[in-house]
């Protein structure tokens, strides 16, 4: 015969199945309230069963103080649940967990002790109604504290679910309703059974409002995915992704569609829901073909980009079709996704036309162009390396450059190898062979790409032909030494005649004082003869040290090893001599020496008491302040531009005006802008480009 037990029974056991089931499809701790909830639901509905089979008040009464245990965690862990299901579980911090199992636990102490009666029921009674013996009861304090707090825990945690309804669509949607009946049917339940003053008054139907609630879970569990699509999934995707997305059920039907796929589908909020997707947007041919083409083909995903056309302008989509499978890989429906590619595919337009217009650009460059991977082996040439070299790609793609280049290139180029992967950049006079032998003279100009890590991967490389430059270059110096060596010859006989001619000046200057009566005015001639004849012979003699002027090309020079190199010759034992550039080069004629070498002379000479020298160096926004001082006299401010004269030189030598020269050879300047009277200050201005520090 049916025992009414057996219902409650029943609810246990499926709560016991529900758990199991829920395990096997998701091990998220997210889960884990729920499992809970229903373990604890399932507990008191067994409990209760046994209490029903039961026909001794004593044994009841132990039976309800083990229920106790179940009926009072049932609220907190109810509204746990749906805190960590609306994804709001940040907010479960150890306060809130105390202040949730406060009253539980002291319903479950109170349940466990010899005050259950009065404080949890003030009389208790029993009736037999059929073949059950009931329990008549009448309520006491911690009984209406547990009545109240069930029902403002239930209450909260519905009305949690119902302002997160709000900001849910699609299944999503359907499980907080399913979620948000089930807690008002046990509530209901609760109340009724409290409140209820019919024939079974003692008999609590809340375990059966647990059974009916398993079932809507079953419901919840298998047709709209509890705990498989979860609501932080589905804001993810519906809400921070800029991309179409459509879910649709086996059968093409549109389970919930996004914002963005409404855009697109021109089709407002939310109304393609419950549609057909073929039949969403008849007028977009290549969509509806797409979206058959992948109704045919259901075993693996399926994707294409259509067009879409506006008045505007066409638009350009990627579409895919992904099936979406359960864990047991169960297909339950299609994700469809549709991302707009119109910009990229623009850019991708772009790009090619610019790959195009560079190729025509390397295909007709006036300078030939080679590429090399990190090996040295060349990878690319252009048609105007072909043009110099006479090699063709045939010729030489995919071989190693030391195969075209001569012994000597080589080894220069390897040489500066490591330092070239260091500094990613090489500037190059090299010799190389044309195919048909000819030498050229060429100046490369080299750079190394590397990858996003900063590993180097390729070497791109310009060689301009200065083969005729060099000529020239070669021609002039040529020229320069062959007039050189005749100011030399020219030189020396030039000085040779001077010396007869002072020789014969003192012969006259001797015979006119040997006279008994001298005649003053040939005394005085005389002597300016000889001094005129000692300044023509000091100005030759000077331009000796200069008449290699501009015929060496520009080099770059360690600052202090120069400085020091023109101290040579000099008597500055007693001078304090400072040097602050540290590893300063310029890049200055290989007379710089003469430079340094004119300033000291000039300060040993005209600086009367100097003490100290000093070189430093400065940085400033346009080039580089190379700065020379000295303790001395200094030079009076209406003078200071007069020392570089030509026409000046009886006071400052020749030396500052040819010293002026020399570098601005290339592009240095230098000024003097010390203060009278206490010091002198030579600033030499090197622009940027002509220095670097090593």
């Amino acid at each position: 015969m049916f025992h009414i037990s057996t219902v409650y029974f029943l609810a246990g056991i499926l709560g016991a199945v529900l758990v199991l089931l829920v395990l096997t499809k998701n091990t998220s701790k997210k889960v884990i309230p729920f499992i809970i909830l229903i373990f604890v639901a399932s507990y008191y509905s067994i409990l209760y069963g046994i209490e029903l089979t039961l026909q001794s008040p004593l044994l009841i009464l132990s039976a309800i103080k083990f229920e106790y245990i179940g009926i009072a965690l049932i609220p907190p862990l109810w509204l746990i649940f749906v805190i960590t299901y609306i994804r709001r579980d940040k907010m479960l911090k150890l306060p809130v967990y105390a202040a949730l199992f406060a009253i539980p636990v002291i319903v479950i102490l109170v349940s466990q002790s010899p005050a259950m009666i009065p404080l949890l029921y003030q009389n208790v009674g029993f009736a037999f109604y059929k073949d059950l013996l009931l329990i008549s009861i009448t309520p006491g304090p911690i009984y209406l504290l547990n009545f109240s707090y069930f029902v403002v825990t239930f209450l909260a945690g519905i009305l949690m679910l119902f302002d997160y309804s709000g900001h849910a669509h699609g299944i999503i949607n359907r499980q907080i309703k399913i979620i948000t009946l089930s807690g008002l049917v046990i509530l209901f339940a609760f109340i009724f059974q409290v409140y209820w003053f019919g024939p079974a008054y003692n008999l609590d139907v809340t375990p059966l409002a647990f059974l009916f609630t398993l079932l809507m879970a079953f419901v919840a569990l298998f047709h709209y995915r509890l705990f498989s699509l979860v609501p932080v999934a589905y804001d993810s995707v519906f809400k921070k992704l800029p991309t179409g997305l459509i879910i649709t059920d086996n059968l093409g039907v549109v389970v919930q569609s996004n914002e963005i796929a409404n855009e697109i589908l021109k089709s407002g909020k939310n109304p393609v829901e419950g549609k057909i997707l073929g039949e969403v947007c008849p007028e977009w041919d290549e969509f509806t073909t797409f979206i058959k083409g992948a109704s045919e083909e259901t075993s693996k995903d399926y994707e294409d980009e259509i067009i879409q056309k506006t008045d505007k302008k066409n638009r350009i989509f990627h579409i895919q079709r992904t099936n979406l499978q359960d864990r047991r890989g169960v297909t339950e429906g299609s994700i469809i996704t549709l991302y707009d590619i119109t910009t990229q595919k623009e850019a991708e337009i772009t790009i090619k036309e610019s790959e195009k217009r560079f190729r025509e650009l390397f295909e007709q460059s006036p300078v030939a162009y080679v590429a090399l991977d990190i090996d040295g082996r060349i990878t690319d040439i252009n048609p105007e390396f072909t043009h110099m070299t006479g090699y063709t790609e045939k010729d030489i793609i995919n071989k190693y450059y030391n195969k075209f280049v001569p012994e000597k290139t080589y080894e220069q180029l390897k040489d500066q190898y490591y330092q070239y992967l260091d500094t990613g950049y090489i500037y190059l006079d090299l010799e190389i062979f044309s195919k048909d032998g000819k030498k050229l003279i060429v100046f490369l100009s080299s750079r190394i790409q590397k990858d996003i890590s900063g590993k180097p991967v390729r070497i791109h490389a310009i060689l301009h032909d200065i083969t005729e430059r060099k000529m020239t270059e070669t021609a002039l110096s040529q020229a320069n030494k062959k007039l050189n060596l005749l100011s030399s010859i020219t030189r020396h006989d030039i000085l040779n005649q001077i010396t007869v001619l002072k020789g014969y000046l003192e012969l006259t200057d001797d015979y006119i004082k040997s006279s008994d009566n001298p005649d003053p005015v040939l005394v005085k001639y005389t002597q300016k003869e000889a001094d005129s004849a000692e300044n023509i012979s000091q100005q030759i003699e000077f331009t000796a040290d200069y008449q290699d002027i501009g015929v060496n090309m520009p080099i770059w020079q360690n600052v202090s090893q120069t400085f020091s190199d023109s101290l040579t010759g000099l008597n500055v034992k007693d001078k304090q001599i400072s040097v602050k550039t540290g590893k300063l080069e310029i890049y200055a004629d290989p007379l710089l020496k003469k430079v340094f070498y004119n300033l000291v002379e000039n300060t040993l000479n005209y600086g009367e008491k100097v003490t100290k020298i000093n070189l430093s160096a400065e940085i400033i926004n346009d080039g580089l302040i190379l700065k020379y001082t000295d303790d001395g006299s200094g030079v009076p401010k209406e003078e200071k531009e007069n020392i570089f004269l030509r026409k000046y030189f009886r006071h400052s030598g020749l030396g500052l005006f040819l010293s002026r020269e020399i570098l601005s050879i290339t592009e240095i300047t230098i000024k003097e802008t010390g203060v009278f009277g206490e010091n002198a200050v030579f600033e030499i201005f090197v622009p940027k480009g002509k220095y670097k520090y090593e």
